[in-house]
């Protein structure tokens, strides 16, 4: 039987970020599919989270076709008045027939504002993993709200109105089940690549390694770490390029430290276009990521926010790249250390300089890494696998 999605996230766009690429591609997916087709995408009007790209950013060729397949879908309408926006979400939807889809928890009162009028709605949720533990409801800068009470709250209406609850890991599910989410709410899918978009450069010979970063400008991230990594190989004689591909809150310590260390190789492009990166992963040799554990002290509480899965490490397995990562949160579950990378300890910029040179000194390493992340990618990354599973939550 047929039946419509309506989608509603916080935000939808096309810069990078792993949330925001997952909410672009499952558009492109499910916009015009013959069993689940996409009715509405409704979003806030205005993202103030110090993450989104510029404008020029947005849309290219490929995209600006996207974008008219999803223009007359997309209302820019969520207030944070949920009874307000349980009422625009429904307009127009049969809610016997519709799956509401969530690429977050933080409008999950509204749908439940519906589900209490309409008990045989269909809610399904995706988690980033952080968001839960987080609390986030509604806008997530907003620090009016007790940290644990939201988070309870969150957990109570995924466990009374919640058909399933999608997480990006096993740590994201043990982290969920840990707050009192039911495990029977629970599917874990994993990854998130386009494999025919994101695939391994054919070019013969190079003349200058490229190592590459490519995510959110944000503390988590642990880019002073990497810049540290980038500063140790070069102070031993080693001659590379280092590519930063993001934007965000912390552009501007980073700009700070780039010039304080003189790191003259390392170029910042900030946010790019979807389509775009592909090119940006095929011209580089290594990809490097040094996530942290950072406790976020706020609204009266803690948490740990941290890499949950990391959709970089996926698209840079497809891309044939050998990977330098932090074996923290979901990172081991992506990466296989000695494998289709080298994983070391948070923090451990030491430890991540010697597997950069050695990949530096050693490009037949790299291509035997980066091979088997490949494969891995095809195996289980891929979109195509992504969808399957959700298609089956849809049935």
């Amino acid at each position: 039987m047929k039946k419509n999605i309506c989608f509603v996230s916080p935000k939808f766009s096309s810069h990078i970020g792993g949330m925001e690429t997952h909410a672009y591609e499952f558009a492109r997916a499910f916009v015009g599919h013959p069993d689940f087709p996409i009715s509405r995408i409704l979003i806030k009007e205005n993202v103030t989270d110090g993450i989104s790209a510029p404008n020029k950013c947005l849309y290219g060729p490929e995209q600006k076709q996207t974008a008219k397949d999803l223009k007359w879908h997309i209302t820019k309408s969520l207030t944070g008045d949920f009874q307000k926006d349980a009422i625009t979400i429904l307009a127009g939807q049969n809610p016997e027939n519709t799956i509401f889809y969530l690429n977050s928890p933080t409008w999950l009162p509204s749908l439940v504002i519906i589900k209490q009028n309409y008990p045989k709605t269909r809610i399904i949720v995706r988690s980033g993993g952080n968001d839960i533990v987080a609390g986030w409801i509604g806008n997530e800068i907003d620090v009016t709200s007790n940290l644990e009470d939201s988070r309870i709250k969150l957990v109570d209406m995924i466990n009374k109105y919640v058909d399933y609850f999608v997480v990006n890991s096993q740590y994201s599910y043990n982290r969920t089940a840990a707050v009192g989410v039911a495990p029977n709410k629970l599917v874990k899918v994993i990854g998130g690549v386009d494999c025919a978009r994101f695939y391994p450069s054919t070019k013969s010979s190079i003349s200058v390694v490229n190592v590459l970063t490519a995510a959110r400008l944000v503390k988590f991230k642990g880019f002073e770490y990497s810049l540290e990594v980038i500063e140790q190989a070069k102070a031993r004689g080693y001659v590379f390029k280092y590519t930063i591909i993001g934007d965000g809150p912390e552009r501007a310590n980073i700009e700070h430290i780039i010039a304080e260390k003189g790191l003259d190789n390392v170029n910042l492009l900030g946010a790019q276009r979807i389509e775009d990166m592909p090119n940006y992963f095929r011209a580089a040799d290594i990809f490097l990521h040094m996530p942290i554990y950072l406790e976020k002290r706020e609204r009266g509480s803690s948490y740990i926010h941290t890499e949950t899965m990391g959709r970089c490490l996926c698209e840079a397995s497809a891309s044939g790249l050998p990977i330098i990562a932090s074996c923290l949160g979901g990172i081991p579950e992506i990466v296989l250390d000695g494998e289709t990378g080298f994983l070391v300890r948070e923090k451990d910029y030491v430890a991540a300089t010697d597997r950069l040179v050695e990949l530096i000194q050693n490009r037949a390493k790299r291509q035997v890494i980066g091979q088997k992340g490949r494969m891995r990618a095809e195996t289980f990354f891929d979109w195509s696998i992504i969808f399957k599973e959700y298609r089956g939550l849809f049935a």
